[in-house]
């Protein structure tokens, strides 16, 4: 997935999740919190200053796969 249609969705207020082997993570954008939120296996990782660059580079380095629902 591109950096901007990764933008675009969750910009448009989409949840998206993402797999591999032994984490399930899900990405989103809250507008109170002015940024983005990660959750990894059902529980909000404190990452107060994440940026759209540290989700690519999440996704990238843990290998993760998108979930369409």
């Amino acid at each position: 997935m591109k950096t901007t249609e990764l933008k675009k969705r969750l910009m448009s207020r989409e949840i998206l999740v993402f797999t591999n082997e032994s984490d399930v993570f899900e990405f989103s954008f809250s507008k109170l919190r002015g940024g983005y939120r990660v959750m990894k296996n059902g529980s909000f990782l404190n990452k107060p200053n994440l940026t759209l660059q540290n989700i690519v580079m999440m996704i990238k380095m843990r290998q993760l796969q998108l979930e369409e629902l």
